[in-house]
């Protein structure tokens, strides 16, 4: 019973000290609601890096960057892919394997968001519509994973659905959801 009111006297003491620092100032100036997908080092997303992944991911592709080419290696292929075909509105894994000298990320457009009119907008408020996702900055030799869900089939976006690597120009894979 003693300990009981302790655990709750314990839980009311920290409610009233309130949001750590660090965690309102993220919330204030809104650190959570975007990744920053650059080729620059991001002050917020890119700490502790997992470099490794589990043999479980059950990827898609494995997306390689080897001087300055990036690739896909899907099973049942003999040669590295620039295509690569996702089923639509489940999640699909890809592994990102950087091979290049400097730290990389990969990041995945997944079309552009619609206006309230219904047109694709470009710009709202300063922030681009495009919706993307990408891993963390990872060193030469470490891999990462990056599950997606396209909602919506390529055909329905403007621009190609695709994977590519900031800093690294001309290359990149389109993805094909049917």
């Amino acid at each position: 019973m003693a300990g009981a009111v302790g655990i709750v006297a314990g839980g009311i003491a920290g409610q009233g000290a309130g949001l750590r620092s660090d965690l309102a100032e993220a919330a204030a100036e809104g650190h959570f609601l975007h990744r920053e997908c650059g080729e620059e080092k991001s002050k917020y997303f890119d700490k502790k890096a997992m470099k490794t992944i589990s043999l479980r991911t059950n990827p898609v592709a494995i997306v390689e960057l080897r001087d300055g080419v990036l690739s896909a290696i899907m099973t049942g292929f003999n040669e590295p892919q620039k295509i690569v075909s996702v089923p639509r509105g489940n999640p699909v894994t890809f592994i990102f394997r950087n091979f290049d000298d400097a730290e990389r990320r990969m990041v995945a457009s997944l079309g552009t968001a619609m206006a309230a009119g219904g047109e694709a907008s470009t710009e709202k408020e300063g922030h681009s519509d495009s919706n993307e996702t990408c891993t963390q900055l990872i060193p030469r030799g470490a891999e990462q994973a990056l599950t997606v869900t396209y909602a919506k089939p390529s055909i329905a976006q403007e621009d190609p659905l695709t994977l590519t690597v900031p800093g690294v120009s001309g290359q990149a894979i389109e993805v094909v959801v049917p």
